[in-house]
């Protein structure tokens, strides 16, 4: 089934705080210490945090659609090292700092195609490095 890669718009707010809870949800799941959970009311506070960052980032939220329904996501913001950090001389670099996608869209490519859009988006901001954390159970 076709899906489409667009902006995020505000009117998107409540399907990307249900990727998030998702999202957290899977990594409590896979944590085999079991030290991440999902609390009550997690979703609204992490996606207004993830929000802001965005605003304040300089960063970008990508969703994957389908039929009208949001089934995946990419936040990115991009930064100057501060003096502490080294990137091999990097003086712009970008950063994923959460990617999702459906469990019943996986292996479609969508969150190839999510990640792509970040990554074109720091080419056109001129990052010479990308950033992206996993989780290793994940």
């Amino acid at each position: 089934m076709e899906y489409a890669i667009r902006e995020y718009e505000r009117s998107d707010r409540e399907a990307l705080m249900e990727c998030m809870e998702k999202l957290q949800d899977y990594i409590a799941g896979v944590d085999p210490l079991k030290r991440v959970l999902l609390k009550p009311g997690f979703g609204e506070v992490y996606t207004a945090w993830l929000l802001n960052l965005i605003t304040e980032g300089n960063g970008i939220i990508y969703v994957a659609e389908r039929g009208g329904k949001i089934v995946g996501c990419v936040a990115s913001t991009i930064s100057v090292p501060a003096p502490h950090e080294v990137f091999g001389g990097a003086s712009t670099y970008g950063r994923v700092h959460e990617l999702y996608v459906d469990s019943d869209c996986r292996g479609e490519g969508i969150g190839k195609a999510l990640m792509e859009m970040s990554v074109n988006y720091f080419r056109r901001n001129d990052c010479d490095v990308a950033l992206v954390e996993v989780f290793k159970p994940n």
